[in-house]
């Protein structure tokens, strides 16, 4: 390592040791400086007195920009390395189920953030971000739901292998994600999302004739729009504590494979179907 912090002290060096035969002072500064870079300020400050201050700051800003760097590519390089010494087909589904893991945290994200909004949907602006916003959920979504199936692809090629080895914990997260619990709630999901967003559509289209004009047409077809979205929202509810209840007990059975699942935070997720249907007026 060390990429960008040697070349940044040997050139601080170096300028360093310029000033000293320039200014006929100690050339030890120079080779001090190059072990301890920390000990640049006081011979900054001794050498230019008042104006060492800027550049004092002036190295404090670089310093810092150095350390934060490789502290970065020592990061990325240790996230490369961690499998290394794993054979690479163990190695590989390690990565695959990293990727799972990342991905099940964005949309458990995404799940939660509208879950935040849908307490609050009222007014105009409000209707229109969160039926945006239900996009975002959809794409996390079907990531996650991208990265299951490649996970489980990779188990099917390569199974004689992991049984051969004894690699279970591959075998769990498969028989999780291939569980009737787990596909029942995100079909109910992806219902759910379809009927809210149908309905934030409608109620953005034509909300000055339910808010101001009360059209008695369009209120009949709001109600229509809000008995389907209640209607997905109960289903979603009922699959959703299901999900819960199963992997909890999933989880005590196989606590390992508890980081590649979803968050057990949804179980009170989208209460917005017990208020009332004209809520966001």
């Amino acid at each position: 390592m060390f990429y960008i912090y040697f070349p940044y002290v040997f050139l601080l060096s170096l300028l360093l040791l310029f000033e000293c035969m320039e200014k006929k002072r100690s050339k030890i500064w120079a080779l001090i400086v190059f072990f301890a870079p920390v000990t640049a300020p006081y011979y900054i400050f001794r050498a230019r007195k008042e104006e060492g201050i800027t550049w004092i700051m002036i190295f404090l800003a670089t310093f810092s920009a150095v350390i934060a760097g490789e502290t970065a590519l020592y990061t990325i390089k240790k996230e490369k390395m961690k499998y290394y010494d794993k054979p690479p087909i163990i190695r590989q589904v390690l990565r695959i189920a990293d990727a799972l893991q990342e991905t099940t945290e964005k949309f458990d994200s995404a799940i939660i953030e509208l879950e935040e909004m849908s307490r609050i949907v009222s007014g105009l602006d409000k209707i229109k971000e969160t039926a945006e916003y239900i996009d975002t959920v959809r794409l996390a979504g079907e990531a996650n739901k991208a990265m299951v199936s490649k996970l489980i692809n990779y188990i099917e090629n390569y199974r004689s292998y992991y049984q051969k080895k004894n690699v279970q914990w591959v075998f769990q997260i498969e028989e999780y994600y291939k569980s009737d619990a787990i596909r029942l709630h995100l079909s109910s999901l992806e219902d759910y999302l379809s009927a809210f967003e149908d309905l934030l559509l409608f109620s953005y289209k034509n909300f000055y004739k339910i808010s101001e004009l009360e059209d008695p047409k369009t209120l009949k077809n709001y109600d229509a729009y809000y008995l389907l979205y209640r209607r997905a929202a109960e289903k979603f509810s009922k699959y959703n504590m299901q999900r819960t209840q199963y992997q909890n007990q999933f989880v005590r059975a196989h606590p390992k494979i508890e980081i590649y699942l979803p968050g057990a935070r949804q179980t009170d997720v989208f209460s917005i179907h017990r208020q009332s249907p004209r809520r966001f007026f």
